[in-house]
Formats: C-alpha cells, sequence, structure tokens
C-alpha cells in the first residue's frame, strides 16, 4: 500500500469506526503496531486526526481540518 492510500484508510476506518487508536489498526491486513503509531501520531500531528488521553492509550478521533473539509460549502474545481 501506498502512504497516501494509507493514511486514507487510516481517516476512513476512523470516521466508520467513531474512534481509532493503534491496537485496533494494527490487526488490519499490512499493518503492525508500529506502523501505526506512526500513522496516527504524524496524522494527527498535521490535523486530520486527534489524539484523545484517557485511561493509558491515546484514542484517535477526526481532527479538526477533516471536519473544516465536510462544513466547506464551496468545493468549486
Amino acid at each position: 500500500m501506498q502512504s497516501v492510500e494509507k493514511a486514507l484508510f487510516v481517516v476512513e476506518r476512523t470516521n466508520e469506526l467513531g474512534r481509532m487508536d493503534g491496537r485496533i489498526l494494527a490487526k488490519a491486513p499490512g499493518w503492525d503496531r508500529v506502523q501505526a503509531s506512526r500513522y496516527l501520531t504524524t496524522l494527527a500531528r498535521l490535523g486530520w486526526l486527534e489524539r484523545l488521553t484517557g485511561n493509558g492509550r491515546p484514542v484517535y478521533v477526526l481532527g479538526r481540518k477533516l471536519l473544516a473539509l465536510g462544513l466547506s460549502r464551496d468545493l468549486r474545481i
């Protein structure tokens, strides 16, 4: 899988599940825990996901950049 495809996979699965964490992502075909952690951390740093901390392990939800895209009214090409 290419990097962009993997990043979009993470975003789509996070949207479907409502949240994502490294353990869930690492169970997907072609993923491991290190790779899952790197993608989640990078997408959060870039604003595509938001990292929530709670009882130990971080959980990720859709970030402000994605929410802003969804709210955008003028998406002309």
